[in-house]
Parts: structure tokens; sequence; C-alpha cells
């Protein structure tokens, strides 16, 4: 199990990626708050959409459904963005442009959220929920391109599976061959792995952990933690980029 050679390079991609991920959890606890659906995590929001049908729930179906189908076409226009590219490509400027578009579109979405005359049950609601889920697409499709086995930034059943099956297997599943050295760098790689993946895991929760805790006090507040987390991405990528332009 390897990470690609871009985004291993350094803690800026891991910080860029769990930023995204910190991101993704409080958009997720936001959008549950204040529509009772999710916008990140598909596979919640598939079960909602299937309770939604079940119970004749005809408003709570259609936000599901509008938030899956903004959520795949921001997928399909993150993947796209990035088709030609290989990951090691992939991780340069062009992540952080997709990362600056997906603040954009998410901040939108707030924005539309905050209206005076917002109410869950009218097209302003919607508007919010495919906003916020093109904005998740995005994220995906282009960490997607990036190819980290077992990592996703917007739902992490996928990467809990890979950190199960990575502490069942070890570094004994690769095995090397050739000298100490080489064997030591699989261990290493394999223990980045499962770190990268437990705390992807980890921070997803932290992040609609805090939203919770601040929405308590404030919505507004709540609303503001995944644009600081999403700006916070943007600065990293830039930077990343900016170092390995002077390599």
């Amino acid at each position: 199990m390897s990470v690609p050679e871009a985004p291993s390079r350094g803690r800026l991609a891991t910080a860029w990626l769990l930023l995204l991920t910190l991101t993704a959890g409080s958009v997720d606890a936001n959008s549950f708050y204040e529509l009772q659906v999710f916008t990140a995590n598909m596979t919640g929001n598939a079960v909602l959409l299937g309770i939604a049908i079940g119970s004749g729930a005809g408003a709570s179906a259609v936000r599901s459904a509008f938030a899956l189908a903004g959520f795949s076409f921001g997928a399909c226009a993150g993947a796209a963005a990035l088709r030609r590219r290989s990951p090691a490509e992939a991780w340069s400027i062009r992540a952080a442009t997709a990362t600056a578009i997906e603040a954009a579109i998410l901040l939108a979405g707030f924005i539309v959220l905050r209206l005076e005359n917002f109410e869950p049950s009218t097209g302003n609601a919607l508007a919010v929920v495919v906003l916020v889920s093109v904005a998740m697409g995005l994220q995906s499709g282009v960490v997607w391109r990036l190819r980290i086995p077992g990592v996703s930034t917007t739902f992490v059943t996928g990467t809990i599976i890979g950190l199960m099956s990575g502490l069942t297997d070890g570094p004994a599943a690769h095995p090397p061959r050739g000298e100490s050295g080489q064997r030591l760098a699989v261990r290493t790689s394999w223990q980045r792995m499962a770190a990268l993946q437990a705390a992807t895991f980890v921070v997803y929760g932290a992040g609609a952990a805090l939203t919770g805790l601040v929405h308590s006090s404030s919505a507004l507040w709540a609303q503001l933690v995944p644009l600081a987390g999403i700006a916070a991405a943007i600065l990293v990528s830039v930077e990343a980029h900016r170092e390995k332009s002077h390599r």
C-alpha cells in the first residue's frame, strides 16, 4: 500500500486532506441541523432518502434526492478537472484552484442559508442543498484523482475498512525484496498510511463535534466553521504549490 509520490511528500498535503475532512464533517453537521439532510456523506443521505420515501415524507425525500444529484454533479466536475493528470501533477495549482472553487460554492450556499426569508420548506432550502452538495462532490472528485488508497474526505466507511484491513495485513501484505532499508521503507509507508486513515476518521468526527458544540451557542458561528476549514485548506494548497515550484 503506497501513497502517490506528490501527496506523500509532506505535511502540507496531509494538512490539506485533513482540513478538507474537517470541513466535510462540519458541513454534514450543519446540513443535518438546518435541513435534516447530509450533503457530504452520501451513504447516510441514501438512508435518509429511503426512510423519507418509505414514510411518505415528500419534502425530505426531495431534499435528499437533490443532495445526491448535486454531489454527483460535483464529483463528476472534480474528477473531470484532473482527468488527464497524474496524481503527482494533480497535486498542484489545480488542486488549489479546485479548493477555491469549492469554497466559493460553499460560501454561496451558506449566504442563501442566512437570508432573512429562509425556510427549510422553500426553494431556498433546495438551493442550499444543491450548492453545498456540489461543493462536497467537487472535493470528493478531486481527492479521488489523487488515488490515495483507503482515504476519502467526505465519507469514512471506506476509510475505516481500509484502516482495519491494513491493520490486519500489516506490512507483511507487501513483502519487500532486497536490503533491510527497503523493508524499513515499506513498514514506514504502511505506518503512515494507517496513521492518515485513522486521522481522517477522527478529524471527520471532530468537525461534526466542533460544529455541534458551537451550534449550541450560535448557528451562525457554527456555519463559519467549515468556511474557516476550507479557507485554511486553500492557504495550505497554495503554499504547497509554491514549495513545489521552487524545487
